[in-house]
């Protein structure tokens, strides 16, 4: 009652000594509100007058925690690190004195932070590639990866230029007139303005990754990490990242590795979200409720079997029947339809012989909606095999749904695709986007690439890498965002960023969130849904 009183006249520091005596006394510690008490400390708002309560109350572990965490967390917002870490090494030998092994722990993780923030150089930001596979499908996505860094530098070199010119076609090829092959060698150490990317080889080996994580901390200084790709060494340097204390962008397509701590950040395709965006259309638009689904037995075409099955049945709806095909030499089909449309399931002698007479066939039945085919990626092969199918089988009213492997530009030349009514798949990559900047990424890799033999448009492996190096290079741009700490809360409060991959930002737990297109072919192109 007391200390309500003194709080109403804005007597804060009494009100607190009121309730600290209450906190204090055996007899009536239990009615203490430490909520209360911890609202009304925090504000009090001289460090010199809480330092004072300490000396007044000198055996309260409670509240020397509550002041500790107050002014730990002034030094921080305040920039004043050296007396943070002076604060911090108090904090230790209390509790290495008093044996609080966790607490101990906890406080060492800080502190290391702090001295790498000292220390750190805000214009590199490390790589983890696996740049020494000699595995043909790696070496193509970590060119594309790289390729997606180089044309970042060049961008932002670009943006650089706008600052004080209009003409950025002209610019644009002024900076990329010079440009060349780009490798571990020509990367690493090349710096566009005050930006240089430090590229290591994570060599496919979590043992390795996780030594070359920590070199690129302690000894590299770089304020961020992009990379690795592969699921093991991703997870190895996300347990590292997290301890070190520095924000690593993983470009793994493993959804679960921002969830290794709160520095971890994941930058790509989501299977999750592309299903969903999926299950939604066909159950809203399209009023499908009974679904057929063919996926490729591999990782991806396994998984998001499972994703679209689990969506479905939240949904209300049902799963008919999921067969899986192989991805290399599948030949036939054909026991899989029959399966599907009833066309293997026994029928009377009499009802044979009378389909003898009239020369008529078994007619397919067609108890589904839809039909979700995942192929996966770099699986459009299989669609040749499947999408004929759907003629033999009189299935042109019956819906198609597809996976991110349709958004493919051999799509359109795929047998039996002209069966299809409008099949619709989805993906969070649509180079045809009119996005600025994916025009953007687009006029640049072609100015670049564009020589070289049996050319491509950028594909998503770059515009996910470019992206990334880009909303890093935007952040840290600020002088509030140098830290690793507060680049990490700038990630995760970034509300929108416009990226080549559309606008999308990071959830609470560090994945990326954005828009998913639904895609259709029209007119022997890829297009967006309408």
């Amino acid at each position: 009652m007391f200390s309500k009183e003194a709080k109403l006249k804005g007597e804060v520091i009494t009100a607190i000594h009121y309730q600290l005596e209450i906190l204090n006394n055996s007899k009536t510690s239990y009615i203490a509100d430490l909520k209360e008490i911890s609202s009304l400390i925090k504000e009090v708002q001289s460090m010199e007058e809480l330092r004072m309560l300490l000396l007044n109350y000198p055996d309260s572990e409670w509240l020397r925690e509550q002041i500790f965490d107050i002014e730990f967390e002034t030094f921080s917002k305040q920039r004043r690190y050296i007396e943070a870490l002076v604060l911090l090494d108090q904090r230790l030998n209390l509790a290495r004195q008093i044996g609080d092994e966790k607490q101990y722990k906890r406080l060492e993780k800080i502190q290391r932070s702090f001295v790498f923030a000292l220390n750190v150089s805000p214009g590199r930001i490390g790589v983890i590639l696996p740049m020494s596979s000699s595995n043909v499908k790696i070496v193509r996505l970590v060119q594309e990866t790289l390729n997606g860094l180089r044309l970042a530098l060049y961008a932002n070199k670009i943006n650089a230029f706008n600052n004080s010119s209009d003409n950025s076609t002209v610019l644009e090829k002024i900076v990329t007139e010079n440009s060349v092959k780009v490798s571990e060698n020509d990367l690493s150490g090349q710096s566009v303005d005050s930006w240089e990317l430090v590229i290591r080889d994570s060599h496919l080996n979590p043992v390795k990754t996780k030594s070359a994580i920590r070199e690129l901390v302690e000894i590299e200084r770089v304020i961020a990490i992009i990379g690795p790709l592969a699921r093991k060494t991703s997870e190895a340097a996300a347990v590292e990242a997290e301890s070190l204390g520095v924000p690593l962008i993983s470009l793994s397509l493993t959804d679960s590795i921002p969830e290794y701590g709160e520095y971890i950040f994941r930058n790509n395709q989501s299977w999750k979200q592309e299903v969903q965006k999926l299950v939604d259309y066909a159950t809203d638009k399209l009023q499908a409720c009974r679904f057929l689904i063919l996926f490729a037995k591999t990782r991806e075409g396994r998984q998001k079997m499972r994703l679209f099955w689990n969506a479905v049945k939240e949904k209300g709806c049902e799963v008919v029947a999921a067969e899986g095909f192989k991805h290399e030499g599948q030949k036939s089909l054909v026991n899989e339809f029959d399966t599907f449309t009833g066309k293997i399931k026994r029928i009377a002698k009499t009802d044979k012989n009378i389909l003898k007479e009239l020369k008529e066939k078994e007619d397919p039945v067609h108890n589904f909606d839809a039909v979700y085919v995942a192929v996966g990626a770099g699986g459009v092969k299989n669609l040749r095999l499947i999408l004929p199918y759907s003629a033999v089988y009189k299935m042109r009213n019956i819906k198609f749904l597809g996976d991110s492997g349709w958004n493919d530009p051999a799509l359109p030349f795929s047998p039996g695709v002209s069966g299809v009514r409008k099949a619709v798949f989805a993906d969070s990559f649509f180079p045809g986007s009119e996005a600025k900047a994916m025009r953007k990424l687009k006029r640049i890799h072609e100015q670049i690439f564009y020589r070289h033999q049996n050319y491509v448009g950028p594909s998503s492996y770059t515009a996910y890498s470019y992206d990334t190096l880009m909303i890093l290079m935007k952040l840290l741009n600020d002088k509030r965002n140098q830290s690793h700490w507060d680049l990490k809360d700038a990630l995760k409060n970034i509300l929108g960023f416009q990226g080549a991959t559309g606008k999308f930002r990071f959830d609470s737990v560090g994945e990326a969130k954005r828009e998913i297109y639904l895609l259709t072919l029209h007119r022997g192109k890829i297009q967006p849904l309408n």
